[in-house]
């Protein structure tokens, strides 16, 4: 049994109308691959694991990190990552910076 497709009476390439995706992107003028990745997107919508569309580059705004160390603190803190790293051989993670840098200076920072 073969595909319907659709005549064009103007002498134009006939897409099959099983080609779906084929038909979509000559439509639009999208390629199939993006098609491909709205469609894949659209499941995970429907599936409930996200809950919108994601928007590709879309200005977030920039963190401002507030901090109420002096030069002297930010000193300490630069040298226990530095010690660290030198002296365990592993990158420092921000809980094991944390314990180091309130046990030399007595300084408590909320984490």
């Amino acid at each position: 049994m073969q595909a319907e497709s659709v005549a064009a009476g103007n002498g134009e390439e006939v897409i099959p109308l099983a080609k779906v995706q084929e038909r979509v992107a000559a439509a639009t003028g999208v390629s199939i691959t993006n098609i491909r990745r709205i469609k894949n997107e659209a499941k995970l919508v429907d599936t409930g694991r996200t809950t919108t569309f994601l928007t590709p580059n879309k200005k977030r705004p920039d963190r401002i990190l507030e901090t109420h160390l002096d030069e002297a603190d930010l000193g300490v803190l630069r040298r226990t990552i530095i010690n660290h790293h030198v002296t365990e051989r592993e990158v420092p993670t921000l809980k094991i910076v944390h314990k180091k840098f309130v046990e030399d200076t007595e300084y408590h920072i909320y984490v």
